[in-house]
């Protein structure tokens, strides 16, 4: 198996860039694909950790960082929390996730 930690690597995440916009339901805000809708490790492009990790909604979840996502219908961008046991799963599976 491949080594990977989490790191910042990739497209870089700028708050506010018009151009990358936060999508609350994990879906492409210009034609509306769902990340979520299947496995699409390899359709994210970049990774930011965050400095401070915030609990989530659900009880002992807690989201550690912020995936770029590149949509493969329209190619734009967009970004989403992740939470911890989702952002290793994408480690393991992601062959853009950069090896240690």
């Amino acid at each position: 198996m491949v080594a990977r930690t989490l790191k910042t690597w990739g497209i870089p995440y700028q708050s506010g860039n018009p151009d990358m916009p936060h999508s609350m339901d994990y879906k492409c805000l210009e034609c509306g694909w769902n990340y979520a809708s299947v496995n699409h490790y390899d359709d994210v492009v970049g990774c930011a950790v965050l400095n401070k990790p915030e609990y989530g909604m659900l009880e002992g979840t807690k989201k550690v960082a912020i995936m770029i996502i590149e949509c493969p219908e329209c190619f734009s961008k967009f970004w989403i929390h992740m939470m911890q046991n989702t952002t290793e799963f994408i480690m393991e599976n992601s062959t853009n996730w950069p090896e240690d």
